[in-house]
């Protein structure tokens, strides 16, 4: 029993109490009372107990007084309670039988229901047969290992004309148990790439940093079989310069101007594009290599970088 409960008879108990112990108590919250032979009741509360009062009319087919099963039938069904949708509790009532004089016996527990939803499993990639990946300007080798684990049936080739790169990614490609699917080529991919061989071909952040970008995109073009595509990730740079510029642009300013223009021009002749590569760039490269169809991908909270689909 809680503390504080105050009852109307010090021999009250409360119902489940009452229940577990066997006992029963008075409509009036009167002493319990032990289950068993019923005890003699007084003349004047005689029609409490269940007897006929007089010129009480008896139901069909009783015999004497109506017994407790025909007096619910006569009253109606138990009070029914209502389902709270709102927080998908679900009602369940007390099994025992109904005592006269005793409480209301429809004692309702809500039973919240905390099972977890379950998230639905996103749709695998597609996994065409003996497909083909090149991955130009692939440097230590690291995007090449993560093509090859996501598409565990594919083949990925790298390209960089930097050696000491090729032969990192070639250990990396290794160590990651990739060697029969992942191999690299020290080469400029504007020349060393065939024709019509691969199914996509991915230039991650390395296409503000090329001399020719347009000779670039065109001989990632004429290496796609029919229906292929070219993914290039770069820079996420604002798609208009804006004074004053945000954080991110201020940081890819100083990248630029250390960086990546200084490399770029250091080949001429050079684009000269920098860090700072506006998605106007990338389609105006693009279109000049042959690939008109350009889409930015909704690719979103990836650092500072964002991703192009370039196709013909």
């Amino acid at each position: 029993m809680r503390a504080g409960r105050a009852h109307r008879h010090p021999g009250a108990i409360r119902p489940r109490v009452a229940r577990a112990a066997g006992r029963v108590r008075d409509h009036r919250c009167g002493p319990a009372r032990r289950t068993g032979p019923a005890a003699p009741v007084p003349a004047d509360r005689a029609h409490r107990r269940g007897a006929r009062r007089p010129g009480q009319p008896v139901l069909p087919g009783a015999a004497g007084a109506p017994d407790r099963g025909r007096r619910r039938a006569a009253a109606g069904a138990r009070r029914r309670v209502p389902q709270r949708r709102r927080y998908q509790l679900e009602p369940v009532r007390h099994r025992r039988p109904h005592r006269p004089g005793g409480h209301e016996p429809a004692v309702v527990r809500a039973r919240a229901r905390t099972r977890p939803r379950r998230r639905r499993r996103p749709a695998p990639h597609p996994q065409p047969a003996g497909a083909r990946l090149a991955d130009l300007g692939c440097g230590e080798g690291w995007s090449a290992v993560a093509l090859a684990r996501a598409y565990p049936s594919a083949t990925v080739t790298g390209y960089d004309p930097d050696a000491p790169s090729t032969a990192a990614a070639t250990e990396h490609a290794a160590a990651a148990g990739l060697s029969g699917r992942v191999e690299f080529t020290t080469a400029d991919a504007v020349t060393a790439v065939p024709g019509t061989t691969f199914d996509a071909v991915f230039a991650f952040e390395c296409l503000h940093d090329l001399p020719h970008p347009v000779e670039f995109l065109a001989s990632a073009r004429r290496a796609l079989r029919p229906g292929g595509v070219v993914v290039v990730m770069d820079e996420a740079a604002e798609d208009e310069f804006a004074a004053p510029a945000g954080d991110v642009e201020r940081l890819l300013y100083g990248f630029s101007t250390l960086v990546c223009l200084p490399d770029s021009m250091s080949h001429q002749p050079s684009a000269a594009t920098g860090t700072v590569i506006r998605p106007s760039a990338v389609r105006d490269y693009a279109s000049r290599a042959g690939l008109t169809d350009v889409d930015v991908l909704p690719i979103e909270n990836f650092g500072f970088w964002r991703f192009y689909r370039l196709a013909p």
